[in-house]
């Protein structure tokens, strides 16, 4: 089989490792995969699938030797971590006290109108308590 002839997603499914048929429609809904639909099968070919893994596939190669990070390396990024983190806390704490001056704000507006309110009350109560001004003649 050459790369370019065209094959059913059933087929094309067989080249990938567990996924299925229904896996390779999403991924062409999904734009990822190139298929081609000349009558009513979805087709596609085996240099699409291998494309469609390369660009779309998270797997990382595994064969590649990882290199051990000496102590230097491994102090520095500790250090870094920790001024990363030491930051992060300060934002924190700036941010609460931001949050606990705004509800004292807010507290303090209600107060005020809650005052205004009552002196208002009042008024109007001692207003109608009072008997009517006689007019002298």
């Amino acid at each position: 089989m050459t790369d370019d002839a065209l094959i059913t997603l059933d087929e094309a499914a067989k080249l990938i490792p567990g996924a299925d048929a229904d896996t390779l429609k999403r991924m062409h809904r999904a734009g990822k995969l190139v298929c081609y639909k000349p009558g009513k099968k979805l087709l596609t070919t085996a240099a699409n699938v291998t494309e469609a893994v390369k660009v779309n596939c998270r797997a990382t190669p595994t064969g590649t030797p990882q290199a051990r990070p000496d102590a230097a390396t491994m102090e520095r990024s500790s250090a870094a971590l920790d001024r990363a983190l030491e930051q992060l806390g300060r934002q924190g704490q700036e941010k609460k006290q931001a949050e606990r001056a705004q509800r004292d704000r807010e507290k303090l507006i209600r107060k005020a109108e809650r005052d205004a309110d009552r002196r208002a009350a009042k008024r109007a109560a001692r207003a109608k308590a009072r008997p009517p001004r006689r007019k002298t003649p």
